[in-house]
């Protein structure tokens, strides 16, 4: 396991199912920001694999990721990409990539990385009630208060708060 930074930015521009689909590419990814991780090994991961193609298109048109169009591997169809991003170095969150071993949907997991992305800096409060969440955000209701019933959030004076410091690494 190991910790990855999102550009907070990114993950603010992207629906709870592509943050969770971004994150599982990066998850794939060395300390240098590279991975030779097949679709298949992404969409594993994710545990969906009729849109990680899609998702990679629009990340590298969004310049999220980049793609390096690899040779054909020997027995098998297709070829060998390379997927590459900037690890940022200013206004981003980390999270640890043991988020992936929670009994969470991908909906949920995409939830959570939108969510941390709002925190205050320096924590994990999120400083907003559910009704701003849902109507401002564009997140669900349903899956906050699910997350909140498995104990991955809790509510706060201040909003909600991610819980497990060890997967949201405060920064």
């Amino acid at each position: 396991m190991y910790q990855i930074k999102i550009n907070v930015d990114v993950l603010k521009n992207l629906t709870c199912f592509e943050a969770a689909s971004y994150f599982s590419i990066l998850s794939t990814m060395n300390e240098e920001g590279k991975s030779s991780s097949t679709i298949n090994d992404i969409a594993r991961i994710l545990g969906v694999s009729n849109v990680i193609g899609k998702n990679l298109k629009k990340f590298q048109e969004k310049d999220y990721i980049q793609i390096t169009k690899g040779s054909r591997v020997d027995g098998k169809a297709g070829v060998q990409n390379y997927y590459s991003y900037n690890i940022p170095d200013k206004y981003f969150v980390t999270v640890d990539s043991k988020i992936l071993e929670l009994p969470i949907t991908p909906i949920q997991l995409g939830v959570l990385l939108k969510l941390k992305a709002y925190t205050l800096i320096g924590t994990n409060i999120i400083p907003f009630d559910i009704t701003t969440i849902s109507r401002d955000l564009k997140i669900n209701r349903k899956a906050v208060r699910e997350l909140q019933e498995l104990d991955i959030i809790r509510d706060t004076s201040l909003g909600f708060r991610l819980v497990d410091e060890s997967i949201f690494i405060i920064n």
